[in-house]
């Protein structure tokens, strides 16, 4: 499937591979999560997980698969 299907498929929550990645375990699932704001005394941060951005080869991939 290309990144379009696969873009809704992981709207809906749905957990998603590519099969040109070396790793099995790899996959993205799409998160809708807050995070708290803790104070500091220099500045304020917001705690994250640290995302994955896809690069243009992904988003011009049609090997995307479902997992879930």
């Amino acid at each position: 499937m290309n990144f379009q299907d696969a873009l809704t498929l992981l709207q809906e929550g749905r957990t998603l591979t590519r099969n040109a990645w070396d790793d099995p375990k790899q996959h993205v699932t799409l998160e809708n999560k807050f995070y708290r704001v803790v104070p500091c005394q220099v500045a304020h941060y917001t705690h994250a997980k640290l995302g994955w951005t896809p690069l243009p080869n992904d988003l011009l991939a049609t090997d995307w698969e479902l997992i879930k």
